[in-house]
């Protein structure tokens, strides 16, 4: 027979588990991690056209949601007390773009009709019926497994930093 023996001396391990036990019980340590990242996912989202489920643009080439780089870039996270981050925009359009919109009619506000390019030309019109806009999330739900699996590991390093 072969065998090995462990022995486990509690004045050597209590520190550590007490180190972990405090951090499990106030989390408040790890949220700016995990918003950091929840943020870093989402505009990893946008930048890549939502890794290619997006449906494509119809009015012009390049990738849904990133023209100008102002969506992609309000999203911050926000610490709501010591066990919740939220994530999100202040964008007021952003909401639109998560859960699409149904069609909807388009009017001048102070001019009397609008103008805006096809094809190239400067097109005029009185009213416009917008067909609407197709879902194109940039907060996923529910997190594809690989995303939540970095959550965990980077929740389970934090919760571990510093224990030998």
């Amino acid at each position: 027979m072969i065998s090995q023996r462990f022995k486990i001396v509690s004045d050597t391990i209590t520190p550590q588990i007490t180190q972990v036990k405090a951090k499990v019980e106030d989390p408040s340590g790890v949220l700016p991690i995990l918003g950091m990242e929840l943020v870093r996912q989402i505009r990893e989202e946008i930048s890549t056209g939502g890794h290619g489920d997006w449906p494509p643009l119809k009015s012009r080439s390049g990738t849904p949601l990133y023209k100008t780089g102002i969506l992609r870039r309000s999203f911050t996270f926000h610490l709501i007390n010591i066990n919740t981050v939220e994530v999100g925009s202040s964008v007021p359009y952003a909401r639109w773009h998560q859960h699409g919109t149904s069609p909807y009619v388009i009017e001048p506000k102070t001019a009397k009709t609008l103008r805006f390019m096809v094809g190239g030309r400067g097109v005029f019109a009185r009213r416009v019926n917008h067909p609407g806009l197709p879902k194109r999330p940039p907060i996923r739900t529910p997190k594809p497994q690989n995303e939540v699996e970095i959550i965990e590991r980077m929740v389970l390093d934090y919760y571990l930093e510093g224990v030998n």
